[in-house]
């Protein structure tokens, strides 16, 4: 599936120009695919890799001529999923992804990050989906160096993390947090742990998970 790339955070011809030079690249290299109908960024979709996603309500915001429940019936439908949980966006974050606030660790174990409106996005993630363990990871989040006047650097954010089938890649910013983190990710994986530098990179508004696009084997054009 491809979904729209129009977010509130670019001008319009910025996004138009990203939109259509990733469906080149697409084409160039032979994926198939199907575009839907819908604004929705990458870095707002958190998959358990079974059945359930947690999306922030930017979608809301982005998709007007949609009703919330003819946009959750629509991924539910587009991406085959059971369950579909809407949280607050973090306080301040411009972009308003879901990225930078969890990660499933595991599919019933959810990492969050410490921020500001935590208990209120606890409280709806277990209204959908109670069986979900949240596993809080601190957050060391500092605006030195930050590159960009609007959006804030992602220096210190953990929790933007990426995984493969067989390794998690986890930022590291040179912070006091750095080995508290990982001892706590440790305990939920079995996968190896890519230690990754991010701090410099980080300040221009994305850590890991916001500078990659993984796609499974399984996806890849012959």
């Amino acid at each position: 599936m491809k979904f729209e790339y129009s977010p509130q955070y670019l001008k319009t011809s910025q996004s138009r120009m990203l939109n259509d030079d990733f469906l080149d690249w697409l084409d160039n290299k032979g994926f198939e695919y199907r575009e839907v109908n819908l604004i929705l960024d990458g870095g707002n979709f958190v998959f358990n890799g079974k059945d359930t996603a947690i999306i922030t309500k930017r979608i809301l915001e982005d998709n007007p001529d949609y009703t919330k429940r003819e946009i959750i019936s629509k991924l539910k439908e587009e991406l085959h999923l059971n369950n579909i949980i809407l949280i607050n966006e973090e306080l301040g974050d411009v972009l308003g992804h879901a990225d930078g606030q969890v990660h499933f660790i595991q599919s019933n174990i959810l990492l969050m990050s410490d921020f500001i409106g935590k208990e209120e996005v606890k409280k709806q993630i277990k209204k959908t989906s109670p069986s979900i363990e949240i596993v809080e990871i601190p957050s060391s989040y500092t605006e030195e160096n930050q590159y960009d006047e609007e959006i804030p650097s992602a220096k210190g954010l953990y929790v933007n993390i990426l995984e493969t089938a067989d390794v998690l890649y986890l930022p590291q910013y040179g912070l006091k947090n750095d080995q508290r983190v990982y001892d706590i990710v440790r305990q939920y994986t079995d996968k190896k742990i890519q230690l990754v530098n991010m701090d410099k990179i980080s300040t221009m508004g994305g850590s890991i998970n916001c500078l990659t696009w993984y796609c499974p084997e399984y996806l890849l054009p012959d």
